[in-house]
């Protein structure tokens, strides 16, 4: 049997630090018996501490991990003792020492280093709020903060399909829209320091309205065609080429071709959704020219005016000569006739000769002289 509560052969541990006696007695199956003593030193354990330079850092900055009381040190996550490091993902991180002093004893101690996200990506995107069936874009990437590692987006609808592709992991996708609906565009972006953030927004796709177009025709040079767009949708029209068209912006008009040509109509509805259709007039060519044989250029606003005369004209060129052989009006410009006057005085009535050249569209030429009588 031992003094101070101790069990033959059990561990135990003792009281405190400092040199300690322990007396054993032992006796035999006679009865006999005697005693022994031991002695034993209990070194102190270290009390060991945990400092840091920097408790709180961005991410990608470092600290100091030092440990104190204690001789010789051992960190926890590769930490070594005094050297700067640099803690890893954004969060709270437990670091432990464990310090042994000149005895051999150990204690240990532990610091809590908070790694907080300095640069935060607010992840953002710039696209239109509607679209057209056949529309492509593509969605241009606005995040601000700190650099992205990895952009993931989601082109889903209610039940998905609408939209090719339906995800990318590019900075900035293109985007097509196969059917109407209404899609929620998403973006998560995920930071260098590994934090992820999303934002979404809608689009709203809208069918193409349907348009007819009527009615193709054969006219002869200088008539005229019916152009005719219909749709049940409310929006915009327009014609083109708009040249030799009455009004190139109603869904019904006339237009005068000088030469066959295919005319295209567009229609936007209110939802910016176009449609399309095409009318096609084809024009027999006819030549014919002349100059009229009387003009009266008294202000009546009847004939006042001497004009080249004819249809599909590329160019003409028109002199007018008074009864002395003196040329006394030219143009090259058939829209600009000759209104009876020279030198800004009105001539006297009577005969006066001209000389007309003339080229067609389809390149023929021509020229012709003759008389005009001038009637006050």
């Amino acid at each position: 049997t031992w003094d101070g509560g101790v069990t033959n052969g059990v561990p135990f541990t003792p009281v405190g630090p400092g040199d300690m006696d322990f007396t054993v007695n032992g006796s035999t199956l006679s009865g006999c018996e005697n005693t022994a003593m031991v002695s034993i030193t209990v070194n102190p354990n270290p009390i060991v501490g945990a400092t840091a330079t920097l408790t709180e850092v961005c991410f990608g900055e470092s600290t100091i991990l030092t440990g104190t009381g204690a001789t010789a040190y051992s960190w926890t996550g590769g930490v070594i003792d005094g050297i700067s490091f640099t803690p890893g993902a954004v969060g709270l991180a437990t670091y432990t020492v464990t310090g042994t002093n000149e005895f051999g004893c150990e204690s240990t101690a532990s610091i809590d280093i908070t790694v907080i996200d300095c640069e935060p990506v607010s992840p953002d995107f710039d696209m239109p709020s509607q679209l057209c069936v056949g529309d492509c874009i593509t969605i241009k990437d606005i995040s601000t903060g700190g650099p992205i590692e990895e952009w993931a987006w989601t082109f889903g609808g209610l039940f998905g399909g609408g939209i090719e592709p339906e995800a990318s992991t590019e900075q900035n996708p293109e985007i097509c829209v196969i059917s109407a609906g209404s899609y929620t565009i998403t973006l998560t972006a995920t930071s260098q320091t590994g934090a992820v953030t999303s934002i979404s927004k809608d689009l709203n796709v809208y069918n193409n309205p349907i348009l007819s177009a009527s009615l193709d025709t054969i006219i002869d040079l200088g008539g005229r065609a019916e152009l005719i767009a219909a749709t049940s949708s409310t929006g915009d029209f327009i014609w083109s080429p708009d040249n030799n068209i009455d009004c190139p912006e109603c869904p019904i008009t006339i237009a005068s071709p000088e030469e066959s040509v295919t005319y295209t109509v567009d229609f936007v509805d209110e939802n910016g959704c176009k449609g399309t259709g095409t009318v096609m007039v084809l024009v027999n060519f006819i030549e014919g020219v002349g100059v009229p044989t009387a003009f009266s250029p008294n202000g009546d606003g009847n004939n006042d005016v001497l004009f080249v005369k004819g249809y599909a004209l590329a160019s003409v060129s028109f002199t007018v000569y008074n009864r002395y052989g003196e040329e006394i009006f030219t143009t090259t410009d058939q829209n600009i006739g000759w209104d009876g006057t020279f030198e800004n005085r009105d001539q006297n009535p009577g005969v006066f000769t001209w000389l007309l050249q003339y080229e067609y569209i389809n390149g023929r030429t021509g020229s012709q002289k003759g008389n005009t009588t001038l009637i006050r």
